[in-house]
């Protein structure tokens, strides 16, 4: 009795259950430190209030959707792949909306805290990071309404769901690569702007390679692995 296709199995599970673990490692990893910075480093939360304090909401909300949260749903069928296929898309409908949540307020913090800057308000879209936010979370929507209509609507044509599921596939795996890239992008101008515009002795710290920004810029190589993991 050949025995290889077993023992192959059987390393491949291996693999994958090794890899995900280390995944989730890195995920958990990087929203503590996006936590740690946004809460203690920066100086904490608020709401309108306190426009500077409200972005904070912004990088972090962002992570946890549409990083953490997002990588997470995409990985359902692979984690449950034995579990009922009705229960799954439930599951996966659920974890993405939680995501499309986090991402909407997230967005709003960063327009009001650029609207409600005072003396002079920010403006807003007009940098790379936002313009390939903006569409990261166009496409998300989009996204989530056409896989329920397509997948929890009942009595949707089986063939168009069978043509639409390659489709839905490669627009998720996009839209999370592309939610990965604006956080490095993001990461990136938040950190030369606050060293530009800190006071004396502050001034320059991300070009002194102080801890702020040694943290950050290792939160973003781990979002790069955590990206390729998943």
């Amino acid at each position: 009795m050949d025995t290889k296709p077993v023992i192959m199995s059987r390393l491949e599970k291996t693999a994958f259950w090794a890899i995900f673990g280390v995944a989730e490692i890195f995920g958990i990893v990087i929203v503590a430190l996006m936590c740690y910075w946004t809460a203690i480093t920066r100086g904490g939360f608020a709401w309108q209030e306190n426009p500077g304090k409200q972005f904070n909401w912004h990088p972090l909300l962002m992570t946890v959707g549409l990083i953490y949260l997002y990588g997470n749903g995409m990985l359902l069928y692979r984690v449950f792949r034995n579990g009922k296929k009705k229960n799954l898309k439930i599951l996966h409908a659920t974890v993405m909306i939680g995501s499309f949540v986090c991402m909407t307020v997230g967005l709003k913090a960063a327009f009001d805290s650029h609207d409600l800057k005072k003396p002079t308000p920010i403006p807003n879209m007009y940098s790379l990071h936002s313009w390939m936010g903006i569409i990261a979370a166009a496409l998300f929507a989009m996204q989530w309404v056409a896989g329920f209509i397509m997948f929890l609507v009942p009595n949707a044509a089986s063939r168009l769901k069978a043509m639409y599921l390659n489709v839905h596939v490669w627009f998720g795996t996009f839209i999370f690569i592309l939610s990965c890239a604006t956080a490095l992008l993001g990461v990136t101008e938040k950190m030369l702007f606050v060293t530009i515009f800190a006071p004396e002795p502050l001034k320059g710290f991300y070009q002194r390679k102080d801890p702020e920004g040694i943290m950050m810029n290792t939160t973003s190589l781990l979002i790069i692995i955590f990206a390729a993991l998943v």
